[in-house]
């Protein structure tokens, strides 16, 4: 990262797509990068995912392997170097914003989905601070169908929003599920 300037064009390489940008900030190991297409911040989930920062360096390209989450400045993201293997692999189920109750753990505690999948589920953490890796009873209410019941693991908890992966899931229940995200996206 010591090899990268303020006002420095950059590519951050998202495997299946490629934003251009400009650098704002670097300190240390974490660079805050200025999209060129401002809608291009957007694109990041708010947990982050895995990339890699591509640039030119004494006439050669270099290629650091990292993270990239949006930063607090709003149109801005932030790319840490060496992060991102913490992170679980890209989603492989389109998820479906929406807003249903789901009760977490064995003390009923009830948050509220930021967006459900067959893979899994974000809530919203609040001061809910979960274990990563901690494996948690979930019940997802449907609407005008009986709750979705499972056991869900934490993978993050990052910035008030908790991503969860479901570990265990009834096939029936699965099925269910599988029905609502679909009515939900014909809408």
């Amino acid at each position: 990262m010591r090899r990268l300037s303020p006002s420095q064009p950059v590519v951050l390489d998202l495997a299946e797509e490629a934003i251009e940008c400009v650098v704002e900030v670097v300190d240390r190991d974490e660079a805050t990068l200025r999209p060129l297409a401002a809608a291009d911040a957007g694109y990041i989930p708010s947990l982050g995912r895995a990339a890699a920062l591509v640039f030119e360096h004494a006439r050669r390209r270099a290629r650091v392997e990292g993270a990239v989450r949006p930063d607090a400045a709003e149109g801005r993201l932030r790319f840490a170097a060496g992060a991102g293997a913490d992170l679980p692999a890209r989603r492989r189920s389109t998820r479906t914003g929406v807003e249903l109750a789901v009760e977490l753990g064995d003390d009923g505690l009830v948050l509220r989905t930021t967006d459900v999948s067959l893979g899994g589920l974000g809530v919203r953490a609040g001061d809910w601070a979960a274990p990563v890796g901690a494996t948690l009873p979930f019940a997802l209410e449907l609407p005008a169908a009986p709750p979705v019941r499972g056991r869900a693991r934490v993978l993050r908890v990052v910035e008030g929003v908790a991503g969860l992966e479901f570990a265990a899931i009834a096939p029936d229940d699965r099925t269910r599920l599988a029905v609502f995200l679909i009515a939900s996206r014909a809408r």
